[in-house]
């Protein structure tokens, strides 16, 4: 009983989990779509990426910026996340394409969904439980349905 309500429950996280991981995988596009900066190709040279990181602390003030994720071959723009919580975007020069808190755009809270559950380091740590948790669910079950694993057989499809 315990085995069953606990994979219920597991199974929905894991469902959630596995939706806003597949809808990350094309975060790339949605963002190309959406902003047009993020179409052109961004120059990947040490002296470029050297010019945007002075770009965004003179912008933001260099103390205010928690990190730079550069851009790539397959997106065009980098996005600068702030101590305050702020996020924004720099374009291929440096310019400030948009500029945002929290989770007002739709790429971020998809991505916050699946990596913190909207909770921050709460739901970190939930995420790692629920991973234990369906590894003793295996294990229990496995435990659970080893007498009976002659009667089962290996086969596919039943006799009868």
């Amino acid at each position: 009983m315990v085995h069953a309500w606990s994979g219920a429950v597991l199974s929905l996280l894991l469902a959630v989990l596995g939706l806003s991981g597949t809808l990350l995988v094309f975060r790339a596009d949605y963002l190309r779509a959406s902003i047009p900066e993020a179409r052109q190709v961004a120059p990947l040279d040490a002296e470029s990426l050297g010019r945007i990181s002075e770009t965004a602390e003179a912008m933001f003030g260099a103390d205010a910026v928690r990190s730079i994720r550069f851009a790539d071959p397959d997106l065009g723009i980098t996005q600068v996340r702030l101590l305050s919580g702020d996020y924004a975007y720099l374009d291929r020069n440096g310019e400030l394409v948009t500029q945002w808190s929290g989770h007002n755009r739709l790429d971020e809270w998809i991505f916050d969904l699946h990596h913190h559950l909207l909770a921050g380091d709460t739901g970190e740590l939930v995420i790692g439980i629920a991973a234990l948790a369906g590894i003793g669910l295996v294990l229990s079950g496995l435990f659970a349905i080893w007498p009976a694993r002659r009667a089962i057989g290996a086969r596919v499809l039943p006799k009868s």
